[in-house]
């Protein structure tokens, strides 16, 4: 199963395994720093190990807890096809998802992104 992000990769900027999920140069894991890490030998780098089935499922919860909250996308499937039908006596705006037919109510559900009416700037003074 392909996973949407590599977490348990070297981190650091330059090195040549940045973002690579399998490299020879990686020993894990190793306990040198107190805690499960991943040991890169190509730039020395120690990132911490990752369980990456408890990752999934607290960005599961995060995305849905989001989409529940915003309403750009279905808080089940993750799908952007939606109904929007007419606003409630409250003013909200239930949304239908078009894939799963899941219904709900954002809580802060914005169409559009609403951009300020000035900018404010401060000088600095040293």
């Amino acid at each position: 199963m392909s996973t949407l992000f590599t977490i348990n990769a070297c981190k650091t900027f330059g090195c040549r395994n940045l973002g690579l999920a399998s490299s020879e140069d990686y020993s894990w894991p190793d306990y040198k720093l107190g805690y499960p890490a991943l040991h890169c030998r190509a730039c020395g780098s120690y990132p911490p190990l990752f369980d990456e089935q408890q990752f999934r499922d607290w960005l599961s919860v995060h995305l849905s807890t989001y989409a529940i909250e915003k309403g750009h996308f279905c808080p089940v499937c993750y799908g952007t096809d939606m109904i929007c039908y007419g606003h409630n006596p409250q003013g909200s705006q239930p949304i239908q998802c078009r894939n799963c037919k899941k219904v709900w109510t954002p809580k802060k559900y914005q169409k559009e992104i609403t951009h300020p009416q000035a900018i404010e700037t401060v000088q600095l003074f040293i």
